[in-house]
């Protein structure tokens, strides 16, 4: 492992730090080969606060600068119609920290597209890193499209559908590491259901933060780079009808604001009818679309989209554009060597 990821708000970035002392101390490992990220919590987002809350963080992990300071979640703990102090004030501090060495690259963690672009209005450094949670239960495809559009890395936690959050929060429903077709999937290439979805969350598009103090499974975790998830199978992990965040931040709601529904946290409609009335605003409806009738009594677009000769990872966007902007015909072919991508986009518009 070289990327560590960290949080003032776990408070154990001094135990970190010891580790870091007699990993250097050994001589194989030296700083600019570990990349450290922290997170920036709640109550430290003023602008007064936010250098001396990093200053006390490169103390306990005994390093002069991180390669990556996160806001921790949009949230600072006030109460009212807006949170304070602003996201701008905070954001402006953490560019304050790049000029001054102390920190390499800044970001954002559980923010929404809706969040990072009003930070992208007035941002003099650019948001590196988005991290949020990702897996095959919690796609977030239109996000990772977004921020592939934006030129912001996204960082998956929570790779392994957070386990421990049915207790931690109280949560019911379907657990992904208890998924029938996960298991298949991990059976049939005989690798554990972990390893199977780091290696979905790197196929994904992401880099992942596989959480363990076990050393068995810290090494296990780490066994998921000379192999991939076969095409079908990291398309049957892609296909799972399960889609739900497991830490949905709801503890963060309080009825007099900011936040007074998920709604409000994350700028997406958490009711069906909301959703789809959200989803259609993105598309143009083509009344006029020619078409002629086959002599099997089924209509073809006279218009379709081909798909011949894309770069690999371009064709996804490119059909997602044809889709939303009216096409309803999509011409693939086993030779192009791209259906894989086609399927991803469809997934996104079902």
């Amino acid at each position: 492992y070289r990327h560590i990821d960290c949080a003032e708000y776990y408070a154990n970035e001094h135990e970190i730090g010891q580790a870091l002392q007699i990993v250097f101390a050994e001589g194989v490992v030296k700083r600019e080969d570990v990349f450290l990220t922290s997170k920036l919590w709640n109550n430290h987002h003023g602008r007064e606060s936010v250098k001396p809350a990093v200053q006390k963080i490169l103390r306990d992990l005994k390093v002069n600068h991180l390669d990556l300071l996160l806001i921790h979640w949009p949230v600072t703990g006030n109460v009212g119609p807006t949170v304070q102090p602003s996201i701008r004030e905070t954001w402006q501090a953490m560019e304050d920290l790049v000029s001054e060495g102390l920190v390499h690259s800044i970001g954002v963690s559980n923010f929404s597209t809706k969040k990072v672009d009003d930070i992208l209005a007035y941002a003099k450094v650019k948001p590196a890193v988005l991290q949020v949670e990702v897996h095959p239960y919690w796609r977030q495809d239109s996000l990772l499209t977004y921020c592939q559009e934006k030129g912001i890395h996204v960082t998956a936690y929570s790779p392994l559908g957070s386990p421990d959050s049915s207790t931690m929060f109280q949560r019911k429903g379907p657990k992904l590491m208890d998924d029938p077709v996960l298991a298949s999937v991990a059976s049939k290439l005989n690798k554990s259901p972990a390893q199977c979805l780091i290696r979905w969350g790197i196929q994904h598009g992401t880099s992942i933060l596989p959480k363990s103090v076990n050393e068995g499974r810290i090494k296990s975790n780490l066994d998921v780079i000379d192999w991939e998830l076969p095409r079908e199978d990291y398309e049957s992990l892609c296909g799972l009808v399960t889609q739900e965040r497991m830490v949905n931040g709801s503890f963060w709601l309080n009825p007099s604001g900011p936040y007074k529904t998920l709604e409000d946290l994350w700028d997406v409609p958490h009711d069906a009818e909301a959703f789809l009335r959200q989803s259609r605003a993105k598309y143009n409806v083509v009344e006029n679309m020619p078409t002629q009738t086959l002599n099997n009594g089924k209509r073809i677009p006279l218009i379709g989209l081909g798909t011949w000769k894309s770069k690999a990872g371009e064709i996804k966007q490119a059909t997602l554009h044809a889709l939303r902007a009216g096409y309803r015909h999509i011409d693939c072919a086993e030779y192009y060597a791209n259906e894989h991508e086609i399927g991803q986009a469809l997934q996104i518009v079902f």
